[in-house]
């Protein structure tokens, strides 16, 4: 009799098995109640009817994705079949400039599940960004978009706040910065345009891929959820621009990288020597210079020699 209990385990008795061992390799316990919290939740514009969706759960779980061109979806796809906590689905065949709908899923291993509300996405036309700077490692890059036009006056919709650009850098090694962008008029000092731009130090030498996010909403500039909003314009345009390697013997700072903190007691390059600053570090007033809009002396600084409180910097001007 005990070796005929020992052959075979009852259906119930499996499935009990499997759950625990899944809920053990989830690290999920028996009293786990609550669902997956998704975060992170990101859209790329691939090109080729192509999107890629990515997203985060901070515990490891399933999920998978309804999608359509309605809230009503009609499609769906899995995501991640084994519990992970970094996920990303493909989603194909989709119509350019189609605007599309849609919901993430996610379970745990004790079968707790959440979904994200719905969300859109506009299947953009891939556009490049203008591209200027001196293309080497640790040089300034700059990107500029052409998207709504407004001016710096504007309130409904204001350009600052209204509108939210973030560029994905993506380097030779898989390194990925998301770069905040800003409005930046018509782009030569000019309060009224189209041009919206982000400016980066790149790391490496090789060919970085970009790839935009645009989106318009109240007061989503300062909102930090990824899919806050809706895409507007330009949401999607990516590209690449290749990097040469930095030069060891170019111009001040730009040939050792950037200042990092190491641990130690000064700020090192990350290719380069210790940078060992000097001076006072007393409180400046650089910046209350009579040449910044709405810029007006606050008091409490000795403004003998000053236009009414503020710097004037002529000796600089031919600089």
């Amino acid at each position: 009799m005990r070796r005929q209990q020992a052959k075979g385990l009852g259906t119930r008795t499996w499935t009990t098995l499997l759950l625990w061992i899944a809920s053990a390799c989830s690290g999920a316990t028996e009293s786990d109640t609550l669902a997956p919290v998704i975060h992170g939740v990101t859209v790329t514009i691939d090109g080729g009817g192509a999107v890629t969706l990515r997203w985060s759960t901070n515990e490891l779980a399933t999920s998978f994705v309804d999608h359509g061109e309605t809230d009503s979806y009609g499609t769906r796809l899995d995501a991640s079949v084994t519990f992970e906590s970094e996920h990303a689905v493909q989603l194909t065949g989709l119509a350019l400039g189609g605007t599309y709908h849609f919901r993430i899923t996610a379970t745990d291993a004790m079968s707790n599940s959440s979904s994200t509300p719905d969300d859109s996405f506009v299947n953009a036309e891939i556009g490049e960004a203008e591209v200027e700077g001196n293309l080497v490692a640790w040089c300034p890059l700059q990107l500029t978009f052409r998207g709504p036009l407004a001016s710096e006056t504007d309130d409904a919709p204001n350009p600052f706040l209204d509108y939210r650009l973030a560029v994905d850098m993506i380097g030779p090694s898989g390194q990925r910065y998301t770069v905040p962008g800003f409005f930046d008029g018509d782009g030569n000092g000019g309060g009224t345009g189209d041009c919206w731009r982000v400016r980066f130090a790149p790391d490496e030498a090789g060919v970085w891929a970009y790839a935009a996010s645009f989106r318009e909403g109240t007061d989503i500039g300062v909102d930090l959820a990824g899919m806050a909003g809706s895409p507007a314009s330009f949401d999607g345009a990516a590209g690449s621009v290749t990097i040469t390697p930095r030069d060891p013997a170019g111009e001040g700072f730009y040939r050792w990288g950037r200042l990092e903190y190491t641990g130690e007691h000064y700020l090192k390059f990350r290719e380069g020597p210790y940078f060992l600053k000097m001076g006072t570090n007393s409180p400046e007033n650089l910046l209350a210079y009579r040449g910044f809009d709405n810029t007006v002396d606050q008091g409490g600084v000795n403004t003998a020699g000053l236009n009414n409180g503020l710097h004037e910097y002529g000796p600089h001007v031919a600089d």
